[in-house]
């Protein structure tokens, strides 16, 4: 966040040098192959499973200058088409991380440091908000019919002498909000009222949004973090095991210059016995004095142990209990369900490391990164066929000749009911 930041207005631009550009461009990257570059770092969205990889490959996206420039020294390639410039904003944020980190680092009152943390965690995420989803409110009839008019209401109860509960959720359609700023709703049929822009401001239906947003702070955030984490992922000699937005599990020390307290330094977590890596944000590792630690996002930990982790290794599934909270909005009541949520064993292939000298671990397991080959223009993301995915049985010309087909199939039906019955 102590970055250089885009602002100001976008301007849609033709440029092509990237030495010239602060933004966000779009083109065709092309990732380079094994020998080059161990971990691919460039994000790719699958359009049809909407799945996140890091292929290998060519591929299209629009993405930050500042990431593809720094992977263009990875070997990446990149055939700019089109970019979006902006204004080169400096020390942005200077003053408010400097400040809340000091106060972090220095403050012995508990509170303080996790307010200061929490400033400090969720400053970019306000820039990507959209509209507040849902609020909850007990208001009258009166008001609950007027907010029903306004905004998106999702429930509304019945309570007592005369009060509503109603949960809502932001404005009406951004779509209708636009129409409605710059038309009236003209119609010949009497039916249908004919509002003017001051009775439709009245309704709120041109309301303004409440939420400031600025997605490509948000986005550029995003991507200096991608590109600092980096630095990580592709030591010569260090290979990393696994790693998250901000933390990496290496075989090797670092450098004492990048581990300590300052803004931007790592920290020692743990020493690493073992571990099993099943994948970001589910593992088990165990320190050389024996404690086990594990880490199970949306899972309770305390289902989870090193058993269960070596079945997952293996490939066998594990089913885990999980309470969940429903609310009835009725009877204002809270009801605890018990379910089973089913943990899929790793099938990809694994790697072992055995006795690495020098090192803190004696064995670490995790997944290869999939290997992605380009075929007939098209990137392939899985290491397995799925037969139930339309976009490995078929190219897309085929998909849209079985399409073509079956509508002028659709066609001839009618003519034939037409004519003959």
């Amino acid at each position: 966040m102590l970055n250089d930041m885009p602002i100001g207005e976008p301007i849609l631009s033709l440029e092509n040098n990237l030495d010239n550009m602060f933004g966000f461009v779009f083109g065709e990257i092309t990732c380079p192959d094994e020998n080059t570059l161990q971990i691919p770092f460039i994000q790719f969205r699958e359009s049809f499973s909407q799945s996140v990889y890091c292929p290998r490959g060519t591929f299209s996206r629009l993405i930050f200058s500042e990431e593809i420039k720094y992977a263009l020294k990875y070997g990446y390639k990149i055939d700019i088409k089109y970019c979006y410039q902006f204004n080169r904003g400096k020390d942005l944020f200077k003053d408010y991380v400097n400040e809340l980190y000091d106060l972090k680092s220095s403050t012995k009152d508990p509170v303080q440091r996790a307010t200061a943390k929490l400033f400090l965690n969720s400053l970019y995420g306000r820039f990507g908000m959209k509209e507040i989803e849902n609020i909850l409110k007990i208001v009258s009839k009166e008001k609950a019919m007027e907010l029903d008019k306004i905004h998106n209401v999702s429930v509304i109860s019945d309570l007592t002498d005369n009060k509503y509960l109603v949960r809502y959720s932001g404005n009406i359609s951004n779509s209708i909000t636009k129409y409605y700023k710059t038309n009236t709703l003209n119609s010949n049929n009497k039916k249908i009222n004919i509002y003017d822009r001051d009775e439709l401001s009245k309704l709120g239906l041109n309301k303004k949004i409440t939420v400031p947003s600025a997605v490509h702070i948000a986005a550029a955030i995003s991507s200096y973090a991608r590109i600092l984490i980096n630095d990580y992922k592709n030591i010569p000699g260090n290979p990393c095991i696994m790693s998250d937005t901000d933390s990496a599990v290496l075989p090797y020390s670092l450098p004492n210059n990048l581990v300590g307290e300052d803004l931007g330094q790592m920290k020692l977590v743990h020493k690493i016995n073992k571990g099993i890596f099943i994948k970001k944000k589910l593992y088990c590792i165990e320190n050389f004095n024996k404690e086990i630690t594990i880490k199970s996002s949306g899972i309770d930990s305390s289902k989870l142990n090193l058993e269960i982790f070596k079945k997952l290794l293996k490939g066998e599934s594990v089913k885990v209990e999980r309470t969940n909270f429903n609310v009835d909005w009725k009877t204002l009541t809270i009801n605890v369900i018990s379910s089973n949520i089913l943990i899929e064993g790793l099938t990809t292939k694994i790697k072992t490391i055995y006795n690495t000298p020098d090192v803190n671990f004696k064995a670490i397991s995790f997944p290869v990164e999939p290997i992605v080959e380009k075929e007939n223009n098209k990137i392939n993301l899985n290491l397995e066929e799925k037969d139930n995915d339309l976009f490995e049985l078929f190219t897309n010309m085929e998909i849209i000749l079985f399409f073509m087909l079956l509508f002028l199939f659709i066609i001839l039906f009618f003519i034939y009911l037409i004519f003959f019955k």
